[in-house]
């Protein structure tokens, strides 16, 4: 007869590799079909627990999403911080390192999938405002990241105007790869985020030239 601690282990154990079984199938379904077509159920069979048992460890669909989906403020400021956009790079290097991060991401998908935070965003604003509320400050995240590095190149590089003009410009980049990874899912393929090399990252380091020749004000 096993010792009673060691059922309580076990139980504790089973119970840890469930809850994470949920948040990879829920991770998986609501990135592949949104949020809507994902039921519990399909969430439940994927990770191969009873549809009730989820319950035990989220309290709603919505606080899954939002779990699920705060893996990538964790991506954000580790990965992307870290590894991504190591060292000091210029607005231009910082663009164009996310879009071949990006290729590198969406690539084994076949380029079928777009972001998965935004997408869900985009899904829900009209229908689950309180919940793209919650999933905001992750968006903010991704921002905060890059102004942040273009803010360091800006200070190194002694560009005043590029220090005020680094959180709209972090904006304006945001929006800008956010179209081009639409474009991706669209038409599935890499051309999109192509033609962001070729044109975007050029834009930029004019726009940053003309901060810093004072052609153009921040």
């Amino acid at each position: 007869m096993a010792p009673r601690g060691t059922k309580k282990e076990s139980r504790q154990e089973q119970a840890k590799d469930n809850r994470a079984r949920i948040v990879e199938a829920a991770w998986e379904l609501f990135w592949l079909r949104g949020y809507h077509a994902a039921s519990i159920g399909d969430i439940a069979a994927l990770a191969k627990v009873p549809k009730g048992s989820i319950y035990n460890y989220f309290d709603s669909k919505e606080s899954l999403l939002i779990h699920v989906l705060r893996r990538i403020k964790y991506q954000t400021e580790t990965h992307l911080r870290l590894n991504v956009l190591a060292g000091s790079l210029s607005p231009a290097d910082v663009v164009s390192k996310l879009l071949d991060n990006y290729e590198e991401l969406f690539e084994p998908l076949g380029y079928s999938r777009g972001d998965p935070l935004s997408s869900r965003m985009g899904e829900l604003t009209d229908t689950h405002p309180e919940v793209v509320a919650e999933l905001l400050p992750i968006q903010e995240a991704w921002r905060t990241v890059v102004a942040q590095k273009i803010w360091a190149y800006a200070t190194v590089a002694q560009i005043p105007a590029l220090i005020d003009a680094a959180d709209g410009l972090a904006g304006m980049i945001y929006a800008a790869i956010q179209g081009t990874l639409l474009q991706m899912k669209i038409t599935h393929s890499a051309e999109p985020i192509a033609e962001a090399i070729k044109t975007l990252v050029p834009m930029v380091n004019m726009y940053v030239s003309a901060l810093a020749t004072g052609e153009v004000k921040a």
